[in-house]
């Protein structure tokens, strides 16, 4: 009975693919497989709103929003659509190279904030961090982080899909496991935009 109820709540998780490597292999050469290629192929529009810059630098603006870093701390600071001030704190690494983007992730004519933060432990870009603020109807945000291996490249954050019908955004998240004696493991996570939530 335990048993069957596992394999069931397995069988739909929103883990999509999950795969094993036994060899020791550099991160570089490590090749998603098919089906999330093909999902990486699928870009969310996304538009750079600029590069974290250390305390005395002016904030970033989008929008009613205002990011500010310092050491590794973000502050984001706005008013919602009744003018009612919000507030909202990321912690990252203090060197980390940091992005921040826009895009309508919910499709809903609201542009949320993406920030991203590369890792800088020796996992490299498998330890990186995504972070986001999604947008309400009353303006207000509803943060989301997520711990992986994300990348950006002009158009913004390579993890960040389009479905194949015109909706939401979806995000991939890879997660590596185990090290290079025993084993290495991989596996990706699907997660899709609704409304102002992750799911």
């Amino acid at each position: 009975m335990i048993r069957d109820h596992q394999q069931s709540v397995l069988g739909v998780a929103i883990c999509i693919v999950s795969l094993s490597m036994i060899a020791a292999v550099v991160d570089a050469q490590v090749a998603a497989p098919k089906q999330v290629q093909r999902l990486f192929a699928r870009r969310f529009p996304q538009v750079l709103v600029g590069e974290c810059e250390d305390g005395g630098a002016s904030p970033l603006i989008s929008g009613n929003a205002s990011i500010q870093w310092h050491n590794g701390d973000i502050s984001i600071h706005g008013t919602d659509l009744q003018g009612k001030p919000w507030g909202a704190q990321i912690k990252v690494a203090a060197i980390a190279d940091c992005q921040v983007w826009t895009s309508d992730l919910a499709n809903n004519q609201r542009q949320d904030l993406l920030i991203l933060s590369m890792g800088i432990d020796s996992t490299g870009s498998w330890r990186s961090q995504l972070s986001l603020l999604v947008f309400d109807d009353q303006g207000r945000p509803f943060p989301w982080q997520a711990m992986g291996k994300f990348g950006a490249d002009t158009n913004g954050i390579l993890q960040v899909v389009k479905p194949e019908v015109e909706s939401s955004a979806e995000i991939v998240v890879s997660k590596q496991s185990g090290d290079r004696s025993s084993g290495l493991n991989y596996a990706y996570h699907l997660f899709g935009v609704t409304g102002s939530r992750i799911r």
